[in-house]
């Protein structure tokens, strides 16, 4: 019972934190890109984009960092030892981030696009050293500590913004400045909650240091490229919109993206707690979770596409100049069931495996599939339908194969998992086919099917129920 509340606890401070995400995005989405143009606001967009992808310079070494220590307690951390590393961590992020600005000075000499690169620089280091410390508190289950860094950047985030709209400044820069001192603020806090690790006197050579870095970076590097991989299946088209099409559909299918992501977020934390449980849990138990979450999360996310039709014609109401942004959002809604399934299961249960390698494989094929079909995409059809229907075709790919694997690996019946897959592709399918017209008889076909679909499964509806047994 004491684990169990102990997971909950960590999962609701982890929800709290994506609230004040949600909240913060909520008003740079709705809030901000009503009043600013769209030229403008596509380059805030892009500035995002580039500050995402500098995310992953880190090179495997928090990755490995939670693979090694994942499930260990903080109070039996070697301090010397991971204090050093991160010294030796922060100089590699400070040396990589002189070499950006240098390249952007050179290369783009004072234009847009220089500007946002050297923001996404600075940007780098603060969020890559709180990503550091983030994984040593998620490793040693103090989750809740790194939830309040992370409430506090997005509080200023959200106030700062609501004071240069006050003060009437339009220009994006400002905001991506305010951006970066959030994330500072972040490190700041991480540093307060990890003081033990950031302060400790060093007792070692520096080459130990060093030694112990790399040794980080090689148990993570596959994870980390991985997870690029990954991000790489839901934004690649995006890139290649910016470089053939330009700024301004880059930022309608941006636009898109990030609605969709509002409903991810939430769904995404449940897969950073579950995995120091899982390092934990013996094989049955872990067995009996993935059957009963795969049905459960199936059940809740295709009952999210249901809340489409209403939010989209409000949207509609509130930023009718991107109306065509939530035409792409259609192809992408889908998103959201299978981003869930290797968030919340797929990945950590991967990562408890052992499975990198495995995980590299997935992600490495789904992105290859998505590279190509954006390609003929844009290159052939000149569709940015197709570009967005791109993304949720990786995904099917990537969210297949994932579970299959774990499927086999735990000795599943495959006709149940089987079941469930082909329930899920179907109504999908509906989704995509119904919402194009978003009409109220498009919302009632899709709400029927759904309804027809819990009724059918009316039995995995009481798997949520379960999930408390099961800790």
């Amino acid at each position: 019972m004491k684990k169990t509340n102990k997971f909950v606890r960590h999962v609701i401070s982890a929800v709290v934190a994506q609230g004040f995400s949600l909240l913060q995005s909520l008003f740079m989405t709705f809030v901000v890109a009503k009043i600013l143009s769209n030229s403008v606001f596509s380059w805030w967009q892009w500035f995002l984009y580039l500050a995402g992808l500098t995310h992953y310079i880190h090179i495997g070494v928090g990755e490995g960092i939670l693979l090694k220590t994942g499930g260990t307690a903080y109070k039996k951390l070697d301090y010397d030892r991971f204090g050093g590393v991160f010294w030796k961590y922060a100089s590699l992020q400070a040396i990589a981030c002189v070499g950006i600005i240098g390249f952007s000075v050179i290369r783009y000499a004072g234009s847009a696009d220089g500007i946002c690169i050297v923001l996404a620089a600075l940007f780098m280091v603060a969020s890559n050293l709180s990503y550091f410390l983030s994984q040593l508190l998620i490793a040693t289950n103090r989750t809740s500590d790194y939830s309040k860094a992370v409430v506090i950047n997005k509080t200023i985030m959200l106030i700062a913004s609501l004071c240069l709209l006050l003060g009437g400044y339009r220009n994006y820069i400002w905001f991506a400045v305010m951006y970066c001192v959030g994330q500072y603020c972040e490190l700041l806090l991480c540093c307060r909650e990890c003081k033990e690790v950031v302060w400790c006197r060093k007792k070692r050579q520096q080459s130990y240091y060093l030694r112990e870095m790399l040794d980080d970076a090689k148990a993570g590097i596959v994870l980390s490229v991985s997870t690029l991989l990954a991000n790489l299946v839901s934004n690649i088209g995006r890139a290649c919109v910016k470089v053939i099409n330009g700024l301004l559909d880059f930022g309608a299918l941006s636009m898109a993206n990030s609605l969709c992501s509002f409903f991810l977020m939430f769904i995404r934390q449940v897969g950073v707690v579950l995995f120091p449980f899982l390092r934990n849990a013996d094989y049955d138990k872990r067995k009996r979770l993935f059957v009963l979450s795969n049905q459960a999360i199936c059940l809740i996310t295709l009952g999210i596409l249901c809340f489409y039709y209403p939010v989209r014609f409000l949207l509609e109401q509130w930023l009718p100049s991107y109306r065509e942004s939530f035409a792409y959002l259609v192809y992408i809604m889908p998103v959201v069931v299978l981003d869930s399934q290797m968030s919340v299961l797929n990945t950590p249960y991967l990562n408890a495996m052992r499975k990198e390698k495995r995980l590299l494989l997935i992600n490495l094929t789904a992105f290859l599939v998505t590279l190509v079909v954006t390609l003929i995409s844009i290159g052939i059809f000149n569709s940015m339908e197709l570009v967005a229907l791109s993304i949720t075709v990786g995904m099917v790919v990537k969210s297949l194969i994932g579970t299959i694997s774990i499927s086999k690996s735990y000795e599943v019946q495959m006709g149940q998992i089987t079941r469930t897959i082909c329930f899920e592709l179907a109504l999908l399918v509906v989704f995509v086919l119904t919402a194009r017209n978003n009409t109220i008889w498009s919302w009632l076909v899709y709400l029927g099917s759904y309804v027809g679909y819990c009724c059918f499964n009316r039995k995995d509806i009481l798997s949520v129920a379960k999930f408390k047994r099961m800790m």
